[in-house]
């Protein structure tokens, strides 16, 4: 059974000088046990669509459309009790701050221990410690049973977002959702915090949302991607199948925005321009104005959204270039 599946969601935020549209008709999957990459430059709408599984995008102008099913079940977002039991309890987040997350005026145990108490009703506050020290030794705080009482400004960065993980992980998610969570950290924390989620999973079976702007982290962590930009998902495949072959030229603009270790003297190819507005609406295609191949061989980029459709084995771009043409222009772009 599909553990989270989400079906044309559309968010949309009412300004007093125009509509927000964040998310335009978003659908993805995601299996128990694997992990989901979720790849976009800033503003693509990967956030504002993680934080609507957990009806976090609320408030009484926001326009949400479509549907969320967790588990085989659709998510009934005009049930508050059963969305608070939903948030960290099947379902926990964290965030690529944790100092902004966690609350500066109580201790760290005290906070993890809140959370295991939310989903545990007849618990003691002694038996909701203990676990809270329990998560903060398995996510590899040292001396968790002094540090329990230490408050999150006495904590470096890694430790706080290992923190975070713990208070996520307590009551024995079946999905996590990781947006961007190592985004502030340097690369040796960083490798640290996505070998712990790694081995969390093996330990436990939970899947991974993980939003990320880092194709490294994707190659290092992901069974499968979705590549959103201007607020649709312009392409889904294995992550083996995106590194290999991708059918979408911003797939292939990211892929070729990144500094190879073998050939660090290698000059970079960034995309040119910039990412649309959310307030920007597009008749044709949203990423036509930085596209090389837009509007080549009578394609009509510019007039028509093109569709999210296959075009290989799992493997699906929303793209009019021609599938058997796309190896070849792409190959002459950089693809290997």
């Amino acid at each position: 059974m599909t553990l989270l599946s989400i079906n044309d969601l559309t968010v949309r935020f009412p300004l007093e000088d125009g509509i927000v549209h964040a998310v335009n008709g978003v659908s993805y999957s995601i299996e128990p046990g694997t992990t989901l990459g979720c790849v976009g430059e800033s503003g693509s709408g990967k956030s504002v669509t993680a934080l609507s599984v957990l009806g976090l995008n609320g408030g009484s102008k926001t326009e949400i459309s479509g549907s969320i099913s967790f588990e085989g079940k659709p998510i009934d977002y005009a049930d508050g009790n059963a969305l608070r039991q939903l948030r960290g309890g099947p379902i926990s987040i964290i965030f690529q701050d944790p100092l902004s997350s966690l609350h500066p005026f109580y201790t760290v145990g005290k906070q993890i221990a809140e959370a295991y108490l939310v989903h545990h009703k007849g618990a003691s506050k002694k038996e909701a410690r203990q676990q809270a020290m329990v998560a903060l030794e398995e996510v590899g705080i040292p001396e968790a049973s002094q540090r329990i009482d230490d408050y999150p400004h006495q904590f470096s960065g890694g430790m706080r977002q290992r923190i975070m993980i713990a208070m996520a992980l307590i009551n024995k998610p079946r999905l996590l959702i990781a947006d961007e969570p190592t985004t502030a950290l340097d690369v040796t924390v960083q490798a640290q915090i996505l070998d712990l989620l790694k081995q969390i999973q093996r330990d436990t079976g939970m899947a991974i949302l993980l939003i990320t702007h880092d194709f490294g982290v994707v190659k290092e962590m992901c069974d499968d991607v979705v590549v959103m930009y201007g607020g649709r998902v312009v392409e889904s495949a294995p992550a083996a199948e995106i590194f290999a072959r991708p059918h979408h030229p911003y797939t292939r603009g990211l892929l070729d925005s990144l500094v190879a270790n073998e050939d660090l003297d290698a000059p970079l190819k960034p995309i040119p321009g910039a990412p649309p507005s959310p307030s920007e609406r597009f008749e044709g295609c949203s990423f036509a104005p930085r596209c090389q191949f837009a509007n080549s061989q009578g394609m009509a980029c510019g007039s028509v959204q093109p569709a999210l459709a296959e075009s290989g084995p799992q493997h699906h771009s929303a793209c009019f270039l021609p599938v058997k043409n796309r190896d070849g222009f792409l190959a002459k772009s950089g693809a290997a």
